[in-house]
């Protein structure tokens, strides 16, 4: 009951984002002043803090001397580890940020598809850093997300009815993506590193800390906006749509850690091929995207990739090819 549940919560979160953050960002300017990216960035990050905090307050019976202890000897006496974290948190950073930027030049089904470019750089730096080893249906997978995305991203760059608003950048926002994917390829896998060796420090710790870098860094991200933040209010923009991006990315922070330790691979393939199907379904109703054939063949390619890499289907290798499915995101 709570895998289907996991499902369920994943899927809507990550489709939902996607468009509330397009229809925020591509609003009427006149009617809507564009609000600061680096603010939300930071208070996606503050968001998660603040319920990580909760939490382990809540592990510790709500007793701020327990609670201290705790952050005292997982955070403070290991100051090597925390240091450490800073490095998936500043790429975490970058990534969010990155986003933005994506789905601001992209249509939301374009956008969704092209990151789960993601899939293939923490493959990739699963093999680099983990020494880790790719089942033949693993590498086919890849070939054919490859391939998939090559077409959604000739589809997003040739048509026209790619773009979201009159100043879109198609190529920025493909550029925006690919970056973000590298990004997050390595900050997943290095952190997947940091969690295997502290296997007894708890998840909820570790998202403090990488929430702690997190704020920090995004403030000092944000420094090239701060005359504007000191002028017109840190802010400036904010509404409850807004808000709704906030909480949407903040939270779904959360649930990934949730994923991580209740779930496995198979349950992320169906909510990335989920979040696809629906986030194409949503652009087209919401947002007037034309599903072409180059597109939809593209979006399929992909969705199977996901599939196949992650063990769901046919196995198209021997036996002993096969090794247990590796979390890849």
């Amino acid at each position: 009951m709570l895998r289907p549940l996991i499902l369920s919560v994943l899927t809507l979160q990550n489709t939902a984002f996607i468009l509330v953050t397009q229809y925020a960002r591509t609003r009427p300017k006149d009617q809507h002043p564009p609000f600061f990216q680096s603010t939300v960035v930071v208070m996606c990050e503050a968001m998660k803090l603040v319920i990580c905090i909760l939490v382990v307050l809540a592990q510790n019976d709500f007793s701020p001397g327990k609670f201290w202890r705790t952050i005292r000897r997982e955070i403070l006496a290991n100051p090597g580890d925390t240091l450490k974290l800073s490095v998936p948190g500043l790429l975490y950073t970058l990534q969010n940020n990155l986003v933005y930027v994506g789905i601001s030049n992209l249509p939301a089904a374009t956008y969704q598809v092209l990151y789960q470019l993601k899939v293939l750089t923490t493959a990739l730096f699963s093999v680099a850093i983990l020494g880790r080893r790719l089942s033949f249906n693993q590498m086919a997978g890849l070939v054919l997300l490859f391939l998939g995305v090559s077409m959604v991203q000739s589809e997003t760059t040739s048509s026209k009815a790619a773009a979201v608003s009159p100043d879109a950048n198609p190529v920025v926002g493909v550029i925006s993506v690919l970056v973000a994917s590298v990004s997050s390829g390595f900050a997943g896998v290095f952190f997947e590193k940091m969690v295997k060796s502290n296997a007894n420090k708890s998840m909820w710790i570790l998202n403090i800390q990488l929430a702690s870098f997190g704020v920090v860094l995004g403030l000092i991200g944000g420094l090239n906006e701060g005359p504007a933040w000191f002028e017109k209010g840190l802010f400036y923009g904010f509404d409850g749509w807004v808000w709704l991006i906030v909480l949407l990315q903040g939270g779904g922070g959360i649930i990934v850690s949730l994923v991580v330790k209740y779930a496995d691979n198979i349950l992320k393939g169906f909510a990335c091929a989920a979040a696809i199907i629906l986030s194409c379904v949503g652009s087209n109703i919401l947002f007037d995207f034309a599903i072409t054939g180059t597109f939809f063949a593209g979006s399929v390619s992909v969705i199977m990739a996901i599939l196949i890499y992650n063990g769901i289907g046919p196995h198209l290798g021997s036996k002993s090819s096969k090794e247990d499915p590796k979390k890849s995101s």
